[in-house]
């Protein structure tokens, strides 16, 4: 893989052209490899691994100083008598001095671009489980609970991660049977045997596992009869629109299909309006997941 970029008087001083050439040879390394990538002020792909590499001594700030918050949404039961858990996801956040939010869509191609996915996931899985305590006192009224943290491709590969998370649940106390790790459809495919080694190996512990996003990857229900799953989440860009669009719905009726057969509880993502969620509920979806139901909180306003 090669990056080129042309010296001038507009190329600015050496630091300057070496960052350049640096991202060009990230740009043909994304190409597929074996291509060269000639750096020009105007590419669009420069311009996003530019930016990309701009974040990258935030992020690392961001985790030495612990500056990062979690946020949590409730996964709502459609159908109580069927699925009585109340789940709660875990989702990151990262605030900011003004009063306002950094995007998750910032921070995680930068952290994936540059490794540090395998540490910012073990900041959410530390906190999240040390959390979970605090939270279940402020929604005792609920008795059966359930908590989903996401992984990474990177972390999915770690073969340290198994033995991190059993000592994470041991410090903090947390039964590992209010846990579920949610892993997306792409990431699981692509670590498959990974994937199903890590999956087993902390079911066996008591944790449950959700393949996120289904649908919006590869889409191939044959290797579904392989993974250890307990659950299946819809992909939010068929649910949004399913009631405008044949396809979406039909997608939606398929997935849903598929999951029963195999003993799965489905979730359904994106719920922003009550006529979506009526129609989740006619075709026998389990839980619904949107801000029709809820938005998302900081746990720190939860316990406070």
């Amino acid at each position: 893989s090669i990056g080129l970029v042309m010296i001038n008087r507009l190329s600015g001083n050496l630091s300057d052209i070496l960052s350049s050439v640096d991202l060009a040879c990230y740009a043909a390394k994304d190409a597929g490899r074996n291509m060269v990538h000639t750096y020009h002020a105007e590419d669009v792909d420069i311009a996003m691994k530019y930016s990309q590499m701009q974040w990258l001594p935030r992020i690392k700030n961001a985790l030495v100083n612990d500056e990062f918050a979690l946020a949590v949404q409730r996964i709502a039961s459609i159908r109580p008598s069927q699925s009585p858990c109340a789940i709660y996801e875990f989702l990151l956040r990262w605030p900011q001095p003004d009063g306002s939010f950094i995007s998750p869509e910032l921070i995680i191609p930068s952290a994936e671009r540059y490794d540090l996915m395998r540490e910012l996931d073990r900041w959410i899985i530390d906190h999240a489980l040390h959390a979970i305590p605090l939270l279940q006192k402020q929604l005792e009224h609920e008795h059966n609970q359930m908590y989903t943290i996401n992984l990474s491709g990177q972390s999915i590969g770690d073969a340290e991660l198994t033995g991190f998370i059993l000592r994470m649940l041991t410090s903090s106390g947390v039964d590992a049977k209010l846990l579920c790790f949610e892993i997306t459809e792409t990431v699981a495919i692509s670590n498959f045997s990974i994937a199903t080694d890590f999956i087993h190996q902390l079911r066996d512990k008591g944790c449950r596992f959700a393949l996120d996003d289904f649908g919006s990857g590869l889409s191939s229900f044959g290797y579904l009869k392989r993974l250890p799953l307990d659950f299946l989440k819809i992909d939010g860009m068929f649910v949004r629109d399913m009631l405008k669009d044949p396809i979406d719905l039909a997608m939606v009726r398929t997935i849903h299909d598929v999951a029963q057969v195999l003993n799965l509880k489905t979730i359904a993502e994106w719920v922003e309006d009550e006529d979506v969620y009526l129609a989740l509920e006619k075709i026998g979806v389990d839980y619904a997941q949107g801000y029709y139901l809820e938005k998302p909180r900081l746990i720190s306003d939860i316990i406070a």
